[in-house]
């Protein structure tokens, strides 16, 4: 498991890839039929019955963060076009202790062969999700992080 890990550098060196100008945001999408065409995802004319029919959206904005084995993304939440300021500090923060919060997140795995790689990291103000897929089995799963009171990343409690 340790060399799907993001310890093998220090949180500084994953904060060191944060840069604002690289967020790429995806729009807000309506919920209903889309098609695929010339590579982009459009909405299908009504009275089609072929195509993908698609949830709501909510605007996120994204930044991939690489890893020695692949990358990961940070997903912001975002209105219109834009990311708050807000939002940015969470994303500094989270990756200036993602080590940590990785490691916490790992230990509580009971498998020790998923060869588990974190997928994104899905920001708000006060909770966070690290989001995980695994090569070796059909599985995904989340851990959640609360704001401590001195504003530190910890585990979140189950309810």
């Amino acid at each position: 498991m340790s060399r799907y890990a993001l310890s093998k550098h220090s949180s500084s060196y994953y904060l060191k890839q944060f840069r604002e100008d690289r967020i790429e945001i995806q729009p807000a999408r309506d919920a209903g039929l889309y098609a695929i065409v010339g590579g982009e995802l459009v909405r299908a004319a009504s009275g089609t019955s072929a195509g993908l029919h698609l949830e709501a959206s909510p605007g996120t904005g994204i930044l991939t963060i690489e890893t020695d084995r692949s990358s990961f993304d940070l997903c912001f939440p975002c209105e219109g076009r834009r990311v708050e300021a807000r939002f940015i500090q969470v994303g500094r923060e989270v990756l200036g202790q993602i080590v940590e919060m990785d490691d916490a997140a790992r230990a509580l795995s009971q498998q020790k062969n998923y060869r588990e790689e974190l997928a994104y990291v899905d920001l708000a103000v006060e909770t966070v999700e690290l989001h995980y897929f695994a090569n070796t089995v059909n599985a995904e799963w989340s851990v959640f992080f609360r704001r401590s009171g001195e504003g530190r990343w910890q585990l979140a409690e189950e309810e």
